[in-house]
């Protein structure tokens, strides 16, 4: 089912890219927009599905689906910290 970690050393973002889900291996912060609060933790375990590539550094925010929510996230916290789903 995993094929692979998402982040690799010779890539530049390239496996996160646009609709492919991840597998969170440790917890991770997402912004949501609508919550007044603004940040939310999403827990270890969970999946997410990316929306978009992102278009820059690991410090470039990607828009992510979790739990039916449409949520911000850090590019390099989906690289470092999760898997991808494969299949």
């Amino acid at each position: 089912m995993f094929a692979r970690d998402s982040f690799s050393s010779n890539s530049s973002w390239g496996p996160v890219s646009n609709n492919k889900r991840f597998e969170l291996t440790r917890p991770a912060l997402a912004l949501d927009p609508v919550v007044r609060q603004g940040w939310i933790t999403i827990p270890a375990g969970a999946v997410i599905r990316t929306l978009a590539d992102p278009n820059g550094d690991g410090d470039q925010m990607i828009d992510v689906i979790w739990d039916g929510r449409m949520l911000a996230m850090l590019a390099i916290e989906v690289a470092t910290g999760g898997r991808e789903i494969i299949g």
